[in-house]
């Protein structure tokens, strides 16, 4: 496997038959370019992260600052763990619903909102694509806002706004406004839908 290799303290330890302690370290493997990195992202939000984490790690490696990363695999035997520096993708289970059995005005109770861009927000709701299983993300357009809510990038908001999406939030209730199921994309509103 190619990409940069880095040997991670995770402040872990593990137990040996003797009764000595033995140091659990994490194998941190970077990938060498944005198009391997994750597989279903645009090539730009693939490059934009990776330049992120590496910045990150740099940052990190130069001012022995903590890290974030996530485990990949363990391996009990050596007493190693197989570290990524991206967050795992939410595994798709039997509380998910396939995008070809989404319908205008279905309600959608659980969202996460991912990033909010100038005229949209990006909101993963445990809806995946049927022959991939792999996660769909909705699009909310501020043109389809309610009265009183925003986006976060919104420079000037309303005077009446009393609420404010930014990434991270969770969404509340939702309804599908549009399914798009061959491209596997889907718009939400934040109010019921004919």
């Amino acid at each position: 496997r190619k990409g940069a290799k880095m040997w991670v303290d995770i402040g872990a330890f593990r137990v040996e038959a003797n009764g000595t302690q033995r140091r659990v370290v994490g194998l941190l493997r970077l990938p060498t370019n944005a198009s391997k990195l994750i597989e279903g992202r645009e090539r730009a939000s693939a490059s934009l992260e990776l330049a992120k984490v590496c910045e990150a790690l740099r940052r990190g490696r130069k001012e022995g600052k903590a890290v974030t990363c996530y485990i990949d695999s363990v391996r009990p035997s050596s007493a190693q763990l197989t570290l990524t520096p991206f967050k795992p993708r939410p595994t798709v289970d039997d509380t998910w619903r396939a995008i070809s059995t989404l319908r205008v005005g279905d309600e959608i109770k659980e969202g996460m909102i991912a990033r909010v861009g100038d005229v949209t927000a990006v909101v993963f709701a445990k809806v995946y694509n049927d022959p991939t299983r792999k996660p769909c993300a909705a699009v909310v357009r501020k043109r389809s806002l309610p009265p009183g809510v925003d986006l976060s990038t919104t420079v000037v908001k309303s005077a009446g706004t009393t609420r404010v999406l930014k990434a991270g939030d969770a969404l509340g209730k939702a309804w599908v406004r549009k399914v798009e199921p061959k491209s596997a994309r889907f718009e939400l509103s934040l109010v019921p839908v004919d």
